[in-house]
């Protein structure tokens, strides 16, 4: 599956991770099928996977994913806010699932360290988000973290990310030929940032603009002479 929201979602809104709004595509059919199995354990005790890592660069699609299997098996994230103010053996029961997104972009690594270990100690289920590899200051939470499962979703090929552009402009009424496809895909770096970047630009565009996009057009947007 592949994400078509980009950063046009509200993330606290779960209405907008739809799983309609989902594309199935090589890149992360193997994390897919993973998660699959994983939301479906219903025993802590007799069950070897009881964390992993989803880990994918920023805008691949790991946040609407995980809101999908979120509202399909009621599991629940964990906000940054609650990890600095909260005690987590106020928030894990056994059996349940939980998610952590930004994993590696909260910087109090005790509190991180102890909401593990409690998830642990209350034989609840844990998923943790990364953007990317990190190294923890912290020896006994790097420890963890090492003899945690990952599952990653790699980075798209050209064919995905061109699959997941067209998705995104149908849904927002903009069609552009394959000609104009190609000449975008020609003239920027294939990789879901800057996919992001012209998205936004055409969409801009496009709501500013009663005319229909051309190569012209593109071209200004693209800040191609």
């Amino acid at each position: 599956m592949s994400q078509l929201f980009f950063d046009f979602y509200d993330s606290k809104n779960i209405d907008n991770f739809k799983s309609a709004d989902f594309l199935k595509l090589p890149e992360n059919l193997d994390a897919c099928d993973f998660l699959d199995n994983f939301f479906q354990q219903n025993n802590y005790q007799n069950n070897i996977e009881k964390s992993c890592i989803l880990i994918g660069e920023s805008g691949c699609g790991k946040t609407h994913l995980l809101n999908i299997y979120a509202q399909k098996y009621h599991a629940n994230f964990i906000q940054e806010e609650q990890i600095k103010s909260e005690n987590p053996l106020r928030i894990f029961y056994e059996n349940g699932f939980f998610i952590i997104d930004n994993f590696c972009q909260i910087d109090d690594e005790e509190k991180l360290l102890q909401y593990l270990n409690c998830a642990t100690e209350s034989k609840a289920f844990i998923i943790l988000v990364f953007d990317y590899n990190k190294i923890f200051e912290l020896k006994d939470l790097q420890s963890r973290i090492k003899n945690i499962t990952r599952l990653h979703i790699n980075q798209a090929s050209i064919d995905s990310l061109k699959q997941i552009f067209i998705n995104i402009l149908a849904k927002k009424q903009i069609d552009l030929s394959n000609q104009i496809v190609n000449f975008i895909f020609a003239n920027i770096t294939p990789n879901y940032s800057s996919l992001n970047h012209i998205i936004k630009k055409i969409d801009f565009f496009c709501r500013e603009n009663d005319k229909k996009l051309n190569l012209v057009n593109i071209k200004e947007i693209l800040l191609i002479k």
